[in-house]
């Protein structure tokens, strides 16, 4: 691991021991930091309780793990498939000359775990742009929607208006056709006055024009 760890930082990469219930080993490489350990292998043999009658069920142990002396280094990357994550003792070859190997896989790891970061980047900018203009475009909409409610609404108001004047108007031909003529200030002619008011204060194009 020594040996490991100065060829590692003869190429310039940090390594980070991170303490803590399960230490953490991590190399940054071109800005990724990828997780490695030496680990040894262990073979798994039944427990002499497991099939011991003087104890309760849940008290046996069904396995032990005996440790073997083989050590191997691992690449701890679950987003890499395809790639060789572990290097270990063999019959021909020994793990110290798997050492240049390990580096090389590092790199090429952290090549890919850079990529997938910047394709998941990529896609958040280009989530937050599409929701972006989803929120643009509802925000256009409801302002095209509030102003034809406020159009409808002036149009039903002027339509109001026009009748109210209409009616005003047949209201002063039936008067005058049965009393002959309107005199100032009389109660009719300050009603007309008055439903005149009225219906220009219904009518938006007056109170647009005021």
């Amino acid at each position: 691991m020594n040996t490991l760890f100065n060829a590692l930082e003869v190429r310039g990469y940090q390594l980070i021991l991170q303490e803590g219930v399960k230490s953490s080993l991590r190399v940054c490489i071109d800005g990724e930091f990828i997780h490695f350990g030496l680990e040894e292998k262990f073979q798994r043999a039944d427990h002499p309780d497991r099939n011991n009658d003087r104890l309760q069920p849940w008290q046996r142990q069904r396995y032990m793990y005996l440790p073997t002396g083989k050590l191997f280094l691992k690449i701890d990357e679950w987003c890499t498939q395809g790639f060789q994550k572990i290097w270990c003792d063999g019959k021909a070859t020994k793990l110290e000359a798997c050492l240049n190997g390990f580096i090389v896989g590092l790199i090429s790891i952290a090549q890919v775990v850079k990529a997938e970061r910047l394709k998941r980047e990529k896609e958040h900018l280009a989530r937050l742009e599409a929701e972006k203009q989803r929120l643009l475009e509802e925000q256009r909409r409801q302002q095209e929607e509030k102003r034809r409610n406020y159009l409808i609404q002036d149009a039903a108001a002027w339509a109001q208006a026009q009748q109210m004047r209409a009616y005003i108007a047949a209201f002063k031909i039936k008067l005058m056709a049965r009393h002959g003529e309107i005199r100032p200030g009389s109660q009719a002619d300050q009603w007309i006055s008055w439903a005149s008011r009225q219906a220009d204060c219904l009518d938006p194009l007056e109170t647009t024009a005021s």
